[in-house]
């Protein structure tokens, strides 16, 4: 500071800096910040926070000596001084008061303790909004919304409980309910970690669903015993989950192949109570997904995961072709560029027509007479017969493509092979009617033109080879994109005769050059479009690892792979110790399988504990929540949600296209631009009205979060869910209060007018309300 004295001092997250807020004589530099020196006047400081100080505590926190209302004067003396924290705290005790008395007094007699509070409001609002700024996401009371999705319990069910708590030390018996409701195969996913089946070895019945070595792919007779996992499998189907990537938000023709079945997104984003729940939840699920598609009852589990199909061999010119950005094909085809909502049969006829007419003038587009229009060269050799036959400016653009890909394969014998024959093709004159639909195919369906073009649209000097941008998407078709889809399951689930068709079409009807536009458009926010492309590629790189179910002797582990399904927050730590002696990959850190799921590809489904409930993003391609477990506050509940609900999430995107979606298109149409970058310049002038700041990037009509509640019928998690809902309206009333649990109990009812009436009494500190 003495070297660079600071026009303004700006603190992100300034709870983690409270020792700087004292000026002490023993902390020259808070006294430095706070209070200058040498006689000059101390910098200008900003302190950014979302959660400056506890919002809400509840009495088992107040016990432990939690006192949030406390922090939160000692911060408005800091802003504004002794004088205004004195005030403060009178007009908040005497607002507390009046919330008290609205609490006891009955219906009728409320009106006038809600008025005298009402007045309170607006003066505490101008006492702190010339100190703080907060603006909050609206919350809103939905009676029509649905009741939660209601969880079956089965005979089976009831087998596995017994089974279970017959074992189990009687002392610990009384929770074993808890477990058995949350944790899939409670018996076998526990295990040593947790004291009440540490040491206990569960004998195997036939009354109760096992896992063992020998029978991964074999479905138990009754499923495994979890209403809730049961009730998963209905939500999120599993032939969605095999998908290799969700849709758009915003399509570009109409979904067609596996994708034209998904009603809804199957990314899902589930908490719970127990560690061992999203491991054994995250297995089951990934286990199933392969059973269906993969898994044959004499095929070892280990085996299943090993075949591929894509790996590069001599003569396989086509593996090449599907992974290969051509340039050619990217700058030369625009399937935006049509008239109106176009079918995908007017998308292709007009891709034939860019691309006869931008052929090198030593190509004819049509045989010389009706035999050699039978000619059917391979599209690889076609493509790169056009790539070598083009005119200046981009003349030497065929041996600059081959230098990147000499790169990628310094160290692959087979790739190599592949580029020496692509090399070597020799030049053509003319094409057939079916060489040219070859053409279409692939620049609408190779899954490295469709990056490719997906990426140029956000980065215009992807193919100035002076810079490298162009040599990492080569890397990344090829060692990311390619090892991603040559997985069994998707082999599986993909229709088509061989690799090309199955990828190309999967590309076509799965939409997926308008997912990775969203996608590249959503990230640009974050990352600079250089590294767009790499930002992808360590995505797709988590190694998610497997989950060790207890086996039938006491050091035998069943390993599980999860990847449609992952769990997050201290899996690696758990995966580890579970799995010590395994001589796998370890499994990605926290961020790795965070970043993967913000991705429109695998993991689906994320299941987590309190671990992934404060300020993490999930939001990305995910507007589906699952309460597995109820947590236990309206401040949890809205953390939880706050999870999904977030800037520019899925929630917000899918309104949003449906708004302005199909004037982008016709907008981008001829401009080789977003229409994500479209509809962010139309929603400015959209929504030029909205006073909150929030809409529509924050929220709009039809942002609406997919909640699903794993209750049991009749339970008492149903009422609880309800009660959690309305007290998220009330809790910020508690703001300043002391005993804040008591008191949003206290204001609960089920009266709409009063609860309409006391969530109108919320301070609100939003900037955007004084304008």
């Amino acid at each position: 500071m003495d070297s660079a004295p600071p026009d303004l001092v700006i603190f992100d997250e300034f709870q983690c800096y409270r020792d700087l807020l004292n000026a002490g004589e023993d902390n020259p530099l808070a006294h430095r910040l706070l209070e200058g020196q040498g006689g000059e006047a101390p910098p200008p400081i900003l302190l950014l926070s979302a959660t400056p100080y506890r919002f809400y505590a509840e009495r088992w926190e107040n016990g432990t000596g939690a006192a949030p209302h406390v922090e939160f004067f000692d911060i408005i003396e800091f802003l504004g001084g002794p004088a205004i924290r004195v005030e403060t705290e009178a007009q908040f005790r005497r607002f507390g008061d009046l919330l008290h008395l609205v609490g006891h007094l009955p219906l009728d007699n409320r009106q006038a303790a809600i008025e005298e509070a009402q007045s309170l409001k607006h003066r505490l609002e101008d006492l702190l909004t010339p100190l703080m700024s907060r603006t909050e996401r609206p919350v809103f009371h939905q009676p029509e919304e649905p009741e939660p999705y209601s969880v079956r319990i089965e005979p089976h069910d009831i087998d596995v409980y017994r089974h279970f708590t017959d074992h189990v030390s009687p002392k610990l018996a009384g929770s074993a309910i808890a477990y058995w409701l949350s944790v899939p195969l409670p018996a076998q996913a526990l295990g040593d970690r947790y004291q009440i089946s540490r040491d206990i070895d569960f004998p195997a019945t036939r009354s109760v669903p096992r896992l063992g070595v020998t029978n991964c792919f074999k479905p138990p007779k009754d499923d495994w015993g979890s209403a809730k996992l049961r009730a998963l499998n209905s939500l999120v189907p599993t032939d969605a989950l095999a998908l290799p990537w969700v849709l758009p938000s915003l399509t570009w023709w109409a979904p067609s192949g596996p994708w034209s079945k998904v009603t809804q997104s199957p990314k899902m984003l589930i908490f719970s109570r127990f560690r061992a729940t999203p491991q054994s939840l995250a297995a089951l699920v990934s286990l199933e997904v392969e059973r269906k598609h993969v898994g044959k009852g004499n095929l070892p589990y280990a085996a299943a995961w090993k075949k591929r199909h894509l790996n590069p061999k001599p003569n396989q010119g086509p593996t090449l072709a599907l992974f290969h950005p051509s340039p050619f094909l990217v700058r030369t085809v625009d399937p935006l560029n049509v008239k109106g909502k176009a079918t995908i049969k007017q998308v292709r006829a007009r891709t034939r027509q860019q691309i006869i007419q931008s052929l090198p003038a030593s190509i004819a587009p049509e045989a010389p007479n009706a035999r050699s229009n039978r000619r059917r060269k391979p599209a690889w050799a076609i493509l790169a017969a056009i790539e070598r036959a083009q005119m200046a400016p981009v003349a030497r653009e065929f041996n600059s493509v081959q230098r990147c890909w000499g790169r990628v394969a310094q160290k692959d014998m087979a790739l190599q092979t592949l580029l020496k024959q692509r090399q070597d093709t020799d030049a053509i004159t003319w094409l057939s009617n079916w060489e040219l639909d070859a053409l279409v195919d692939m620049a609408l369906g190779a899954p490295g033109v469709v990056v490719g073009r997906a990426l140029y649209r956000h980065l215009p000097s992807l193919f100035n080879f002076n810079e490298k941008h162009f040599a990492h998407l080569v890397r990344f078709c090829w060692t990311r994109l390619r090892t991603y889809l040559d997985r069994p399951v998707f082999w599986s689930i993909l229709p088509g005769e061989d690799a090309t068709q199955k990828y190309q079409n999967a590309s076509i009807d799965g939409c997926l050059e308008a997912v990775l536009d969203e996608h590249f458009w959503l990230r640009k926010s974050k990352v600079n479009a250089d590294g767009l492309i790499e930002d992808l590629s360590a995505a797709l790189a988590a190694n998610v690892g497997t989950f060790g179910f207890k086996g039938a002797k006491k050091r035998d582990k069943i390993r599980i792979r999860c990847h449609a399904a992952v769990p997050f927050g201290g899996t690696e730590k758990e995966t580890h110790r579970q799995d010590q002696d395994t001589d796998e990959p370890p499994p990605a850190r926290s961020e790795e399988i965070r970043s993967a799921f913000n991705t429109p590809f695998w993991p689906h489904v994320l299941a987590t504990t309190s671990v992934g409930q404060e300020g993490l993003d999930f939001h990305s391609w995910c507007d589906r929540l699952g309460h597995w477990d109820l947590c236990s506050s309206p401040v949890d509940l809205e953390q939880r949600e706050g999870r999904v609900q977030r800037f520019g999430g899925l929630t917000v995107r899918q309104p949003l296209a449906r708004k302005l979606g199909e004037q982008a298109l016709a907008k981008a149409r001829g401009r080789t631009s977003s229409p994500w970058d479209i509809i962010a310049h139309d929603a400015d002038d959209a929504f030029a009205d909205d006073k909150s700041g929030l809409s529509p990037w924050w929220t709009m009509q039809g942002a609406d979060l997919k909640r699903h509640m794993f209750a049991l019928p009749q339970s008492r998690d149903i009422d609880r869910f309800a009660k959690l809902k309305t007290q998220r309206l009330l809790y910020r009333l508690a703001l300043g209060q002391p005993d804040q649990e008591d008191l949003v109990e206290l204001l609960t009812h089920d009266d709409v007018e009063t609860m309409r009436s006391l969530q109108a009494l919320t301070l609100d500190l939003s900037a955007f309300s004084r304008k």
